[in-house]
């Protein structure tokens, strides 16, 4: 390596966050499916649908980051999977608050005697919570990461430290 050179250092926090939130996306995406199918209460927004589709393309973003490391500081890959991991914690937490109502109207259903109580809708609003709290976890350390990342690559640019010195 060139003396001067930016050093490529493989972040492997990168590649962990990102496969974490694809993870964690997709069965955001299954558990939305399933309450939409199953008609669930809020069921029609869909809110696990969009929300771990928004933090799947988080999640890809971050592998696209991390591949392209490996050839040298790709700051601009790193900032976007950055800044997508911190809406996706904005969309995280407004999956957990709309399942949080949601289940929050199909226990009221549930404490009613005339009413029908759905207990598999109640599980899905549990799961979804659930995996929003977990999502949020994980976009926020998405952004931690792509954070020190980012101010490794300001900072270390492969100079050789030089103080300054005030000759008289």
């Amino acid at each position: 390596m060139a003396p001067f050179a930016a050093p490529a250092l493989k972040n492997k926090g990168i590649l962990y966050t990102s496969i974490f939130q694809i993870i964690l996306g997709s069965v955001a995406i299954t558990f939305g499916s399933f309450s939409l199918e199953r008609v669930c209460e809020l069921g029609y927004i869909a809110q696990g649908i969009w929300a771990g589709s928004v933090i799947v393309l988080a999640g890809i973003f971050g592998i696209i980051a991390y591949c392209k490391e490996s050839k040298g500081w790709v700051s601009h890959e790193i900032e976007t999977y950055m800044w997508t991991s911190a809406v996706s914690i904005l969309v995280a937490a407004a999956l957990v608050t709309l399942e949080t109502v949601a289940y929050t109207f199909t226990y009221i259903d549930c404490t009613v005697p005339i009413r029908e109580c759905d207990e598999t809708c109640l599980n899905y609003h549990r799961y979804l919570m659930a995996t929003g709290e977990f999502l949020q976890a994980a976009c926020i350390g998405a952004v931690v990461v792509g954070a020190r990342t980012l101010r490794k690559d300001k900072c270390d640019i492969g100079v050789p430290y030089k103080r300054f010195t005030t000759d008289v």
